[in-house]
């Protein structure tokens, strides 16, 4: 059985940081670089693209401001809906479980 087939008769597991096998390194390598790489492009693109396309940066960044702002509105309604959902079913808990306590006395 191959060591791929190891791995997936395993099950998900992490990468190991220690590891020796090479390719197994170089992948884990390459999804430890994108995040930043991702980033720097962004900041650096700003500036670069802002310098040939005005227009078009202002316009990328209005609307990516807009998207943030209406997505933080959703996560903090549903976050407060969560949240009174979850006190009334705690409150529902401890009223039932109290029932159940004078019960059995």
């Amino acid at each position: 059985m191959s060591k791929n087939q190891q791995h997936l008769k395993k099950g998900w597991s992490y990468p190991d940081p220690k590891t020796t096998d090479p390719t197994e390194h170089a992948i884990q390598r390459i999804f430890e670089i994108i995040p930043g790489t991702l980033t720097w492009t962004t900041i650096i693109g700003m500036f670069v693209f802002s310098y040939f396309f005005p227009i078009g940066v202002a316009f990328f960044i209005i609307a990516y401001d807009t998207y943030w702002f209406y997505r933080t509105i959703y996560i903090s309604i549903y976050s407060i809906l969560a949240y009174r959902k979850m006190k009334q079913w705690k409150k529902n808990q401890l009223v039932s479980s109290s029932k159940e306590d004078r019960s059995t006395r």
